[in-house]
């Protein structure tokens, strides 16, 4: 499976990205959707539930940004903009 960072622009112009991440737990954690505040952190968006599997925290979020207005898939280019920015390294910024 595909894994997905999705975006919208806010009415004051900014961008909010929402996103799969692992929650604390080490590798059999649980993983959590969460969307990254304009100093970087991380916040988990509690309305969503918290899933066993990656696979199914992504599906949820899919089923989630297609359901709600505004969300479509992020655009990340490298800083030199040439060429699509892979997600490892929009998260190393």
């Amino acid at each position: 499976m595909n894994f997905t960072v999705y975006q919208r622009t806010t009415a004051d112009h900014r961008v909010e990205l929402i996103y799969v991440s692992q929650a604390l737990g080490g590798p059999n954690g649980s993983w959590m959707t969460v969307y990254r505040s304009l100093s970087g952190g991380e916040h988990r968006i509690k309305s969503i539930p918290m899933m066993p599997t990656k696979d199914e925290a992504q599906a949820y979020l899919d089923a989630y940004a297609k359901k709600k207005k505004g969300w479509g898939i992020a655009q990340m280019y490298s800083r030199e903009g040439h060429r699509p920015m892979t997600w490892e390294e929009a998260s190393r910024r």
